[in-house]
C-alpha cells in the first residue's frame, strides 16, 4: 500500500467521523443563538477549537447568509473570514465550472431541500484567482425547534493535490480552456505590467487583433488615452488590497483605428502568500448602447436649441450666429468651428462667428471677416460644389487644400454644411476636429441649426425692410403735407404715393404671413421628422420587452427598459413643444362640450394613483359633482401636469384635491407636503424651461414645459387663470380658476 492511497483512506475516514462532529456543532450554534450569554463565555474556546482543525469548516444562518469562516477555510479558499462573514454563499459560489461535472451551488441547493446530510466528493471549482481545484466534504443541515430550515455547517477538503489521475485534470483544463473560447464576452487574464497573458477569440475579434499580437502588447496600447488614468487608478487600487474587483466603463482603440465604448469588469488573483498573479477581465462592448443613449441627447439638446433660437428677439448677426456656432460645436462634439453669412451673388464669405483659439491673430479681431470663395482652399468646396463637405483626414495630400496661417491650429477632420435659400448658399457653417470621423448626423444636426438661424435673419430683414418702408412713408408723407397747399396735382401726387405704399405695405405683410406659415411648417416638420425615428424606437423596445424576438436578460431588459422609458419622455416634450407652438399661433383645436367636473378630475387621479401608492402617500379628495362647459381635453391636460408635479416632489405626507363653485366659477386646488417654493422662485415658476431647484430636482426628470405649457392651456383655452401659493419646507397649492361655462 502506497502513501497516497494511506492519506486517501485517512481523508476517507476523516469525513465519516466528522459527521457526528457537525451533528455536535449544530447543537452548539443552535445553543448559540438562544443563550447569548453562554455563547460569550463559550465563544473563545470553540473558535480556538475549531480554528486548530485542518479541515475547512464554514457556517450560514437561515438566509444563506456566512456567519462563520475557520482559518483552514481561509487557506483553502484565499479569502479571508472579513471578506465572506455577511455575504451569500450563492452569490460568491463561482458560476464557472467543468460541462457535465457536478456543480456545488446543485448540490447545496438540493441538500437544503432534502434537509438531509449530503457527501460530495471531488467536485471541481475555479476560484477568485481562475484555477482548477477539486473539493471534497460534507453539508449539514441545521434545523430549528420546528424541524424548519436554519442554516448549514460544512466541511471542506482541498483535495486536488491527492488526484493521481493527470489526463482527467488536463481534460478538464482542456474542456475549461474552450468554455472561456467559445463565450461571446471578451476575456483576458493581464499580468501586473499591464500586459496581456492570455486572450480569448471574442476579445481579438472586438478590437481586430490577433492573438499573437495581443500577447505582444499591454492594455495601455489599446486604451482611449482619455480613459487610461482612471484605469489605472482602479487597478493600483486592487493592487494595494483596497478593492478585490471593480467594474466601469472604457473606451478601447481598435487596430482599424476605431474607438469602441466596452463595460469592463475586473477581478484580481493571488497566490496563498498574497502576491499578485494576474487580473481577470471579462469586456462587453456596448458601443451601439452608448451610441443610442448619445443620439437620444443629441434629439433633446437639439430640441431645446431649435426652441432657445426661435425665442430670440431683437438680437445682432454676431449674436446670433455665436449662438449657433457654440450649439453646434457641442452637438458634433467639435473643438473648433465658425459661422458665416454669402453675399448676393456667392463670391464673397463673411464670417461672424469663430473660435477664438483657432488662431493667434482672432484673439484680437472681434469684426467680421471677409473671405473671397474663388481664393479659398477645401472648405470654400461646399459653396463652389452647393453641397456638404466631410473631410476625416485632413492631412492627407488634397488638391484643393491652399494652406494654413502659420499660426493656425492644426486641423486633423472638418465639416462644411452650406444653407441655401431657392438654390443659392445665403450661409455656411463649419467645425473642425472632432475625436472621431464626421457623419451623416452630424450634417443634419447643423443643417437643422442654421436653417433655423437662416429663418430668423430672412425675418430680420424683412421687418428692416417693412421699418425702411414705413420711414420712407413718413418722409413722403410729411413731404407731400408740404405742398398740400400748394395745388391740386400734388395732392393726387401724394394720393398716388399713399396707394403706391400701402400695395408695397400690402406686400410686405403678405411675405410676414407667409414667413409665419414657413415657421409653423418648420416646427412641424422638424417634429414630424424627429417623432418617426422616436416611434420606432418605442415600438421596437416595447417588442423587445415583450419577447417577441426572445427572451431577455435582465441587465438587456432593463437597458432596454432605459431606451423606451427615454423615447416616450422626449416624445411628450415635441408634443408639448407643438402644442405650445400651436398656442401661440392660435391653432391649437378647441373642443367646448358638457361633461362632469368629477369625471374628469377622478380620471387625472387614476393616471398618478400607482406613484402614489408607491411612495406610500395618502390622498384627500373633496369634490363637488357639477356639469360644467369647457374643453375637457385641455382641462384633463393641465391638472394631470399639476398632480405629476405634486406627487413627484413629495416624498412623504398628502395630496389633497379640493373642487368647488363661486360665483360662476370653478375653483380646483391641487395641494401637496412637499418642500415647497422660496419666493424668489414662484416669479420664475411659469417660464418656459425653468426647473426650480431643489433637493429632489435632481433626482426628478423633465424639461420646464409643465406648468408654462398649463399656464397657456389655462388662459387661452380655458379662459381662467392658475395660481400658485407655497411655503418652503411646508408645501404648496395650485389652483385653477375657470367659469363654469364660457362667455
Amino acid at each position: 500500500m502506497d502513501l497516497f492511497t494511506i492519506l486517501i483512506g485517512l481523508a476517507v475516514i476523516t469525513s465519516i467521523m466528522m459527521i457526528p462532529g457537525i451533528y455536535f456543532l449544530s447543537g452548539v450554534f443552535r445553543e448559540k443563538a438562544r443563550i447569548e450569554q453562554k455563547l460569550r463565555e463559550t465563544e473563545h474556546f470553540e473558535n480556538a477549537l475549531l480554528n486548530s482543525v485542518w479541515t475547512g469548516i464554514w457556517v450560514v444562518d437561515a438566509n444563506n447568509n456566512f456567519v462563520y469562516f475557520n482559518k483552514a477555510m481561509e487557506k483553502i479558499s484565499g479569502l479571508t473570514s472579513k471578506q465572506v462573514i455577511g455575504t451569500n454563499i450563492l452569490g460568491s459560489i463561482p458560476e464557472h465550472t467543468i460541462e457535465g461535472e457536478a456543480h456545488f451551488r446543485d448540490i447545496f441547493l438540493q441538500t437544503t431541500d432534502s434537509l438531509e446530510s449530503t457527501t460530495y466528493d471531488l467536485v471541481p471549482i475555479i476560484n477568485q484567482g481562475g484555477n482548477l481545484k477539486y473539493q471534497s466534504g460534507v453539508l449539514v443541515p441545521l434545523l430549528d425547534d420546528h424541524g424548519e430550515y436554519d442554516g448549514m455547517i460544512c466541511t471542506v477538503e482541498d483535495v486536488t493535490g491527492h488526484i493521481t489521475d493527470q489526463a482527467l485534470i488536463k481534460e478538464n483544463e482542456k474542456r475549461l480552456r474552450e468554455a472561456l473560447e467559445e463565450t461571446l464576452t471578451g476575456t483576458a487574464l493581464v499580468l501586473p505590467d499591464g500586459h496581456y497573458l492570455k486572450v480569448n477569440k471574442a476579445l481579438c475579434d472586438m478590437l481586430g487583433y490577433t492573438e499573437s499580437e495581443m500577447l505582444a502588447m499591454d492594455f495601455q496600447a489599446i486604451t482611449h488615452p482619455d480613459d487610461l488614468d482612471a484605469h489605472l487608478k482602479y487597478l493600483n487600487m486592487m493592487l494595494e488590497g483596497k478593492m478585490q474587483t471593480c467594474e466601469k466603463e472604457k473606451r478601447y482603440l481598435t487596430k482599424d483605428g476605431k474607438i469602441i465604448w466596452a463595460a469592463v469588469s475586473i477581478s484580481i488573483a493571488r497566490e496563498a502568500h498574497g502576491n499578485v498573479l494576474h487580473f481577470f477581465e471579462q469586456i462587453e462592448n456596448i458601443t451601439d448602447r452608448k451610441r443610442i443613449e448619445d443620439e437620444r441627447e443629441l434629439n433633446e439638446l437639439m430640441m431645446k436649441a431649435l426652441l432657445e433660437l426661435n425665442n430670440m428677439t431683437q438680437v445682432t448677426y454676431k449674436e446670433i450666429t455665436h449662438f449657433v456656432m457654440e450649439k453646434g460645436i457641442k452637438l458634433t462634439k467639435s473643438k473648433y468651428g465658425f459661422v458665416g453669412l454669402m453675399n448676393e451673388d456667392e463670391s464673397v464669405l463673411t464670417i461672424h462667428a469663430w473660435s477664438g483659439d483657432v488662431m493667434d491673430d482672432c484673439r484680437i479681431s472681434d469684426t467680421p471677416v471677409d473671405y473671397r470663395v474663388d481664393q479659398a482652399g477645401i472648405w470654400a468646396d461646399a459653396i463652389r460644389q452647393h453641397r456638404p463637405i466631410i473631410v476625416n483626414d485632413y492631412l492627407s495630400p488634397n488638391p484643393d487644400k491652399k494652406g494654413i496661417p502659420e499660426a493656425h491650429i492644426q486641423l486633423t477632420r472638418l465639416i462644411v454644411i452650406p444653407i441655401f435659400d431657392n438654390d443659392r448658399v445665403v450661409a455656411v457653417a463649419a467645425m473642425a476636429n472632432k475625436d472621431e470621423n464626421y457623419n451623416d448626423l452630424d450634417t443634419y444636426q447643423i443643417s437643422l441649426l442654421v436653417n433655423g438661424m437662416w429663418q430668423y435673419i430672412y425675418n430680420m430683414k424683412v421687418v428692416d425692410e417693412l421699418n425702411r418702408l414705413n420711414d420712407e412713408l413718413e418722409g413722403r408723407v410729411m413731404e407731400r403735407t408740404d405742398l398740400l397747399n400748394e395745388n391740386k396735382r400734388a395732392l393726387l401726387n401724394l394720393v398716388d404715393d399713399l396707394n403706391s405704399t400701402t400695395n408695397n405695405l400690402k406686400l410686405a405683410n403678405e411675405r410676414l404671413l407667409e414667413l409665419d406659415h414657413m415657421k409653423s411648417m418648420f416646427i412641424a416638420s422638424t417634429s414630424h421628422e424627429l417623432r418617426t425615428p422616436l416611434n420606432s424606437i418605442i415600438g421596437f423596445s416595447s417588442i423587445l420587452l415583450e419577447g417577441w424576438e426572445g427572451e431577455l436578460n435582465p441587465e438587456q431588459k432593463e437597458e432596454i427598459g432605459y431606451i423606451h422609458t427615454a423615447g416616450k419622455q422626449l416624445l411628450d416634450l415635441i408634443n408639448d413643444i407643438i402644442d405650445i407652438s400651436k398656442i401661440e399661433a392660435g391653432k391649437l383645436e378647441i373642443d367646448i362640450r358638457k361633461f362632469s367636473l368629477k369625471e374628469v378630475i377622478d380620471e387625472s387621479l387614476s393616471l398618478v394613483k400607482n406613484v402614489i401608492n408607491e411612495k406610500g402617500l395618502d390622498m384627500e379628495v373633496e369634490i363637488e359633482d357639477i356639469i360644467i362647459v369647457s374643453d375637457r381635453r385641455r382641462l384633463l391636460q393641465c391638472l394631470i401636469n399639476l398632480m405629476s408635479n405634486a406627487v413627484k416632489f413629495t416624498d412623504k405626507g398628502m395630496i389633497t384635491v379640493h373642487a368647488k363653485t363661486i360665483n360662476s366659477m370653478v375653483n380646483i386646488s391641487v395641494t401637496d407636503t412637499g418642500m415647497g417654493i422660496k419666493p424668489d422662485d414662484i416669479l420664475k415658476l411659469f417660464a418656459p424651461f425653468v426647473r426650480v431647484e431643489s433637493s429632489l430636482t435632481a433626482k426628478t426628470q423633465g424639461t420646464g414645459l409643465g406648468l408654462y405649457l398649463t399656464k397657456k392651456l389655462t388662459e387661452d383655452i380655458l379662459k381662467g387663470t392658475v395660481e400658485v401659493t407655497s411655503k418652503y419646507g411646508t408645501g404648496s397649492t395650485f389652483t385653477i380658476k375657470m367659469p363654469v361655462k364660457p362667455e
